[in-house]
């Protein structure tokens, strides 16, 4: 079956929230997740031409998601885009959406930055796509979990 990628629409927030959910949880850190947070962070990106918050939908199902949120740079001219989600749950819909998400940067002369955080177990095949579609800078990324 084909993928429809598309805008998350308001309709789309309990599943956003529940793939949200999965991505936690697949490596999870111990704290909770809090899906109402979860739900009024999407809600309030979603119809916002600012953030990126869009869905591959499968047969009127939405399968996959990515969010990203958008802001002015703390340090730079421009603004900066944050991965917040990225979680799919059919082969090849990720994917589709992660090159929607490069265009969609590309066409915002504004944003300057496009940080995604890798969990560390990612997949190398993944890290390899995302250098092929731009996200060729590597940095080190240690967090403290209290």
């Amino acid at each position: 079956m084909t993928f429809v990628i598309r805008p998350a629409v308001v309709r789309d927030i309990d599943t956003i929230v529940s793939l949200a959910i999965e991505s936690v949880s697949n490596d999870p850190l111990p704290v909770k997740p809090d899906p109402r947070a979860m739900r009024e962070t999407a809600l309030a990106m979603i119809g916002n031409r600012s953030q990126f918050v869009w869905v591959a939908d499968e047969g009127g199902v939405v399968v996959a998601c990515v969010g990203v949120s958008c802001s002015r740079g703390f340090w730079f001219h421009g603004w900066q885009a944050s991965m917040l989600l990225f979680w799919s749950r059919r082969p090849g819909a990720g994917i589709a959406l992660l090159r929607k998400l490069v265009e969609w940067i590309r066409e915002r002369p504004i944003i300057k930055l496009a940080v995604i955080e890798c969990e560390p177990k990612i997949d190398p095949r993944a890290l390899r796509f995302l250098k092929r579609i731009g996200f060729s800078r590597e940095s080190t990324n240690l967090v403290y979990v209290k």
